[in-house]
This record gives C-alpha cells, structure tokens and sequence, in this order.
C-alpha cells in the first residue's frame, strides 16, 4: 500500500476515473478534470456513479458540463439542507 493510498484512498480511483475519459475522448484537460472529479466526492457522489458517467458521456464537453451541474444542482440543495442525487 503506498502512501498515497493511505492519505487518500479514494484518490486512485479518481485516477482510474480520468484515465477513462483521457481513452474515450480525444481532448481532456487535465487541469480542470481532477478538481471536478474531487468537488463531486466532497458532494457526496459516489466512486461508481463518477465512473459510470465517465464511461457513458460522449466528449469532454457533455463530461464537463454534466459535473458542472452536478455540482451546482448539489450545492444549491445542500444550502438548502436537502440530500444530494448522484450524477
């Protein structure tokens, strides 16, 4: 187990994560996927939805701007007091 694995174990599926929409797309930028990717976990989306969706949306552009919803329709219902829905 590496040290990375310790102080964040959910770190190297966000990885895997990436590395599935870096295959399945011809542009990614990487810059911008990783904070997403961990803006999403701290709204509670779960590892499995994340790589469903990033198996299923077609370019980067429908990838990033259905987390970016995500994470703003999350935000909104946690300002709210409301439960979250997955991605």
């Amino acid at each position: 187990m590496s040290r990375l694995d310790k102080e964040n174990p959910e770190l190297k599926r966000l990885y895997y994560i990436r590395g599935i929409i870096r295959n399945r797309f011809s542009y990614v930028n990487d810059k911008v996927a990783m904070p997403i990717l961990k803006e999403c976990i701290a709204l509670n989306a779960s590892l499995d939805s994340l790589e469903q969706f990033s198996k299923t949306a077609r370019n980067w552009t429908q990838w990033k701007q259905g987390l970016e919803d995500y994470i703003a329709n999350a935000t909104e219902k946690t300002e709210r007091g409301e439960q979250t829905s997955e991605p």
